[in-house]
């Protein structure tokens, strides 16, 4: 299974300076990129987008969605990014896993707009919360229509859902590669009942007997991400759960 332990353990966010000189990283966290612009994240952005589009791990995933979809649409009018990980920071690697399970998250909340039996047009409004962003990270996700949201920490050094849990609830979709949450934070997650989530997270808290994961399973349908095979740890572990029951054996093990 990909980790993002890597980057992850600060847990401390860093802004990126007004000046050339980028600030000091906190501990465990790669510094920025020296110099990087929005406009240079854009082109691997895109770059990862073309790779996604091609891929038959996207055509299976979509069909997924639809052949999932309750009789009234999803009627989803919030997406929750959760960890996506920074697009800027020195890690390359981690740099460009991240950028291509964004670029399947913005697919996946286009494709879910165009749902005909939604009763409004409006587009989905898009929160992401991870405190390895940079001042060019959230400028970049909010050429995407994404509002960043404060992160935060419990006391073991998990993070926390912090001002995200305020926006996961029925009408929600919940995307989460990775995530190192506390039991608390993925008891809050299972509250909120979104109908839709991609992550790994809960699954990981149902091996260590956590009764709010439990509980969320059961109520739901799951299947393994779809294998990409250009990059097979990009989606690796994670599974798409929906509120629909299915039997035992289409479940995630």
């Amino acid at each position: 299974m990909a980790k993002e332990a890597a980057n992850d353990d600060g847990w401390t966010h860093v802004a990126r300076g007004k000046g050339r000189r980028a600030a000091p990283p906190a501990p465990g966290l790669n510094p920025p990129l020296p110099d990087c612009s929005v406009s240079q994240i854009q082109d691997v952005f895109h770059a990862a987008t073309r790779k996604w589009m091609v891929s038959t791990c996207r055509t299976e995933v979509l069909e997924i969605l639809d052949r999932k979809k309750p009789d009234d649409g999803w009627q989803i009018s919030k997406v929750v990014c959760l960890a996506s990980g920074s697009f800027s920071r020195s890690n390359w690697q981690s740099r460009q896993r991240s950028m291509l399970q964004f670029a399947a998250l913005v697919d996946i909340i286009e494709h879910l707009e165009t749902d005909s039996e939604l009763e409004s047009r409006d587009k989905i409004a898009r929160f992401a919360q991870d405190p390895q962003y940079t001042a060019v990270d959230t400028e970049f996700l909010g050429c995407y229509g994404f509002t960043v949201l404060q992160s935060a920490l419990s006391a073991v050094g998990k993070a926390e859902l912090g001002l995200a849990a305020q926006h996961v609830s029925p009408a929600s979709f919940v995307f989460e590669p990775f995530m190192d949450v506390s039991t608390e934070a993925v008891a809050e997650l299972c509250a909120g009942d979104p109908a839709l989530y991609i992550g790994s997270s809960i699954h990981r808290n149902l091996t260590a007997k956590s009764k709010a994961a439990a509980d969320f399973m059961r109520a739901r349908g799951s299947y393994r991400m779809p294998a990409f095979t250009e990059d097979p740890n990009v989606f690796e572990g994670l599974a798409i759960w929906w509120k629909e029951p299915v039997a035992d054996d289409d479940r995630a093990d």
